[in-house]
């Protein structure tokens, strides 16, 4: 198009006007100095206010353009910060987890050591009881073999007979009630107190008539023992003893306790006790 503009006419040839009319070489001279003119001008004043509008839009698009990128890159950056913080907060809580489970494991644990420890103590304190008391009895087996031997043998050498862990004296002769217990007081004893049915026993085993050691010749009819306690049960008077007719107490055999005149002789039993 630059080639059509820029091409010379010629300027022999004439040009027409309108229907036979022809327009002469100073007219066309003229018109194109003009074209000339047009075409070296290439920013005319129309153009350069176009341009200038298209630079503005051109800003425009690209200030927009530049907001948006930076929205862009706020979005991302706020995405990352998220991200980031979700991935840390899932890490704090599988660490926490992770920690109360392996917490959790040692309890267990400590716990279960605990309760093994315990078995073992209670096992242990268990058997110690155990020999404990085998030893206990071992001692009591010997203490009693040991002890019954001594004190038989200090039993015989007062001149008693070791009987149920008591040492006891049987009269060869008869004495009143009061003599008979004099004679067990200087061997340091007394007459014998009957407070069970194993002490009675063995009186019914002698198959003697003797004096025991109770009278009521303080006060009638309230009998106390030679030791000073008042008689209770189990007594073992035959019938219809006691009947008042005397003040202390003999034993007679197959029949039981009768009450008799202190000063009627009889045998007697001092009992004593070595310990």
């Amino acid at each position: 198009m630059s080639e059509d503009v820029y091409a010379l006419p010629d300027l022999t040839k004439k040009a027409r006007r309108g229907r036979g009319e022809h327009i002469d070489r100073g007219e066309i001279e003229e018109r194109i100095v003009d074209i000339y003119v047009s075409t070296d001008d290439p920013d005319p004043a129309g153009t350069q206010q176009h341009a200038g509008q298209r630079n503005t839009a051109q800003e425009q698009h690209e200030d927009g353009a530049s907001e948006e990128t930076k929205k862009l890159h706020y979005r991302v950056t706020a995405g990352c910060l998220v991200l980031l913080c979700v991935l840390l907060l899932t890490a704090i809580i599988g660490l926490v987890v992770y920690y109360f489970e392996t917490i959790k494991e040692k309890n267990y644990n400590l716990a279960k050591e605990r309760d093994e420890i315990q078995s073992s103590f209670d096992q242990l304190e268990s058997r110690l009881n155990n020999l404990t008391e085998e030893k206990e009895l071992l001692q009591t087996r010997y203490d009693n073999l040991i002890g019954r031997e001594i004190k038989r043998t200090l039993c015989e050498s007062l001149g008693f007979t070791l009987v149920g862990g008591l040492c006891y004296y049987i009269s060869t002769e008869k004495k009143t009630w009061e003599e008979s217990r004099q004679d067990c007081r200087d061997k340091q004893s007394d007459l014998m107190v009957i407070k069970s049915k194993e002490t009675q026993n063995l009186v019914e085993r002698l198959n003697k008539r003797v004096w025991l050691g109770l009278t009521d010749r303080d006060k009638e009819g309230i009998w106390i023992w030679v030791d000073g306690t008042q008689l209770t049960e189990p007594t073992y008077w035959f019938d219809p003893q006691p009947n008042r007719n005397g003040d202390c107490l003999e034993f007679i055999p197959y029949s039981g306790w009768n009450d008799k005149k202190c000063s009627d002789i009889n045998l007697w039993i001092c009992e004593r006790d070595i310990y």
